[in-house]
């Protein structure tokens, strides 16, 4: 077989694109990696997982109704000019354990804000907070372990949903 001068130059450009195509897959993997590994304090071999289902709530202020697994917010309570529902749960864990949130919310309506809400073992009378973002019909992710309160021993958490 002859190899005339066009044959060698496309042999070199594949091999430059071969070269590159496993730079850039060593790339992705090294950046997968790294990424695991700011996700979760203990890295991407944490593999601790809780479903907790709208019908464990409590609620505290406003109307719910249970269907199925799912909690239905029916009625808000007037507080301040605004309406407010809010429901949370008892419960004991190691936020370090969970550094992730997905969470699921259904038929939200314009102006709502929807908030968790979390109390620790350190400080019970201190309550915390951060907004969620609502995809609608989808599961949302949220980076818990970013936040600076989220930490030690979780004993309530909650929704605080502001609007209606």
């Amino acid at each position: 077989m002859k190899v005339d001068k066009d044959d060698s130059e496309f042999f070199r450009s594949l091999g430059k694109a071969l070269l590159a195509l496993v730079v850039s897959a060593i790339i992705l993997m090294a950046s997968f990696a790294i990424y695991c590994m700011t996700l979760s304090p203990e890295g991407a071999n944490t593999s601790h997982s809780k479903t907790i289902l709208g019908k464990q709530f409590k609620t505290i202020m406003g109307t719910t109704a249970i269907t199925g697994d799912a909690l239905e917010i029916t009625d808000f309570k007037t507080h301040n000019d605004e309406k407010h529902a809010l429901v949370t749960l008892k419960t004991t864990f190691s936020a370090s354990n969970y550094p992730l949130l997905s969470y699921q919310f259904e038929d939200q309506h314009a102006g709502m804000r929807i908030n968790l809400i979390w109390r620790t073992a350190d400080n019970p009378r201190k309550l915390s907070t951060t907004p969620l973002h609502w995809n609608p019909n989808s599961s949302s992710m949220f980076n818990l372990a970013k936040l600076a309160n989220w930490t030690g021993k979780i004993t309530e958490i909650g929704v605080h949903i502001v609007g209606g």
